[in-house]
């Protein structure tokens, strides 16, 4: 499986253009900083989530394997 990793979203210069131009580009820019927030705390999570479940199935798999067969 392949991680889609995005390091920086596009903004929109905000400062030039009508008025409806430069609004659309503070909402575009507001949505890209948004977005931008989600993807690195769905990492962070991810990364906590593998190491909580990893952690105690190592353990489990160390203990099995010190159990001798009868």
């Amino acid at each position: 499986m392949h991680a889609f990793r995005i390091t920086a979203l596009p903004a929109l210069a905000a400062r030039h253009g009508p008025i409806e131009v430069r609004t659309a580009a503070r909402v575009f820019n507001l949505m890209a900083r948004q977005l931008s927030e989600q993807f690195r705390s769905r990492e962070r999570l991810g990364a906590a989530l593998s190491h909580d479940v990893r952690t105690p199935l190592t353990r489990i798999r160390i203990r099995l394997e010190a159990v001798p067969e009868s």
